[in-house]
C-alpha cells in the first residue's frame, strides 16, 4: 500500500492484534472432507481423519490426538470346518479386549470326539494351562470335565458323527498386563439327533503375549460347518 512519507517498520502480529471472530472459514487453509482439527502431543494444530463409514471419533488418552475407530463389533472372515482337525482365524488386531467365537453347523464326522477353542499370540497357538470346567449333558452322561489343552466346548461318549454343533464362546480380556482371558459360553447339537449333546464352559487362560489368533480344534476330522469371530 502507498505511504505519505517514510514507510513504517514492519512488526509481527501478536494475539491482541486480532479481534475475536474475525477469521472466517474462507481464510482457513483447505483440508480434506471429513477431517477434524485438533491438537497433537506437542500442542500444535493437527488434522485427524477422515475415518471410514461407521467409525466414531474416540479419545486415545492424554498426550495423543483422538482417532476414528470402529464402533461396536468387527466381524472376522468366516472359516470353513470341512476338513482337518484345526482351523485358525488370525490377524486379530492389537488392542482387542472382547471376542465372540461362533459355531454354525460344525460336525466332527466321528463318534466320541471333542471340540475346543485354543488361543494364540505371535508365537503360535498355546495348548496348555487352560483353567476351567466344561459341564456336559447328553443322552448318556452328565458330568464336568476339566479344561487343560483348550477351552473344551464338547466332549464325551454321547457325541455322535451325526451331531452338528451350534453356539458361541465369549472371550473377555481380564488382565492386559499378563494377557489373561476369561471364557464363558456353550454349544449344543442339532435337536434332530437322538444323541442330543449340550456343553457349557467357563475358564481362564493367560497367554505369553497379546492375543492375535483363535483356533477351533477337534480330536477328530471336521466334515461340515463353519466358525467365525466378532471382536472389539
Amino acid at each position: 500500500m502507498p505511504f505519505i512519507g517514510k514507510q513504517p517498520a514492519e512488526a509481527a502480529l501478536v494475539t491482541g492484534d486480532l479481534g475475536d471472530d474475525i477469521v472466517t472459514l474462507a481464510k482457513m487453509a483447505a483440508g480434506t472432507d471429513g477431517q477434524i482439527i485438533t491438537y497433537d502431543a506437542s500442542g500444535n494444530p493437527a488434522a485427524v481423519g477422515p475415518g471410514s463409514d461407521g467409525q466414531v471419533l474416540t479419545s486415545t488418552g492424554a498426550g495423543s490426538p483422538p482417532a476414528f475407530e470402529n464402533a461396536g463389533l468387527t466381524l472376522g472372515t468366516e472359516a470353513a470346518t470341512t476338513s482337518g482337525s484345526s482351523v485358525t482365524i488370525g490377524s486379530i488386531p492389537s488392542g482387542v479386549k472382547f471376542i465372540v467365537v461362533s459355531l454354525a453347523g460344525v460336525s466332527i464326522g466321528a463318534d466320541h470326539q471333542s471340540l475346543g477353542i485354543q488361543l494364540g499370540d505371535a508365537g503360535g497357538l498355546e495348548s496348555a494351562n487352560y483353567v476351567g470346567l466344561l459341564h456336559v449333558l447328553n443322552s448318556t452322561t452328565s458330568a464336568p470335565l476339566a479344561c487343560s489343552s483348550s477351552f473344551l466346548l464338547i466332549s464325551g461318549s454321547g457325541v455322535a458323527a451325526a451331531n452338528n454343533f451350534n453356539g458361541s464362546l465369549i472371550l473377555t480380556l481380564e488382565d492386559s498386563s499378563n494377557f489373561t482371558w476369561a471364557a464363558t459360553g456353550g454349544i449344543s447339537a442339532n435337536a434332530q439327533s437322538s444323541d442330543r449333546h449340550w456343553g457349557q464352559v467357563n475358564g481362564t487362560k493367560a497367554l505369553s503375549a497379546e492375543l492375535t489368533q483363535v483356533a477351533l480344534i477337534s480330536s477328530g476330522t471336521f466334515d461340515a460347518g463353519a466358525f467365525n469371530i466378532a471382536f472389539m
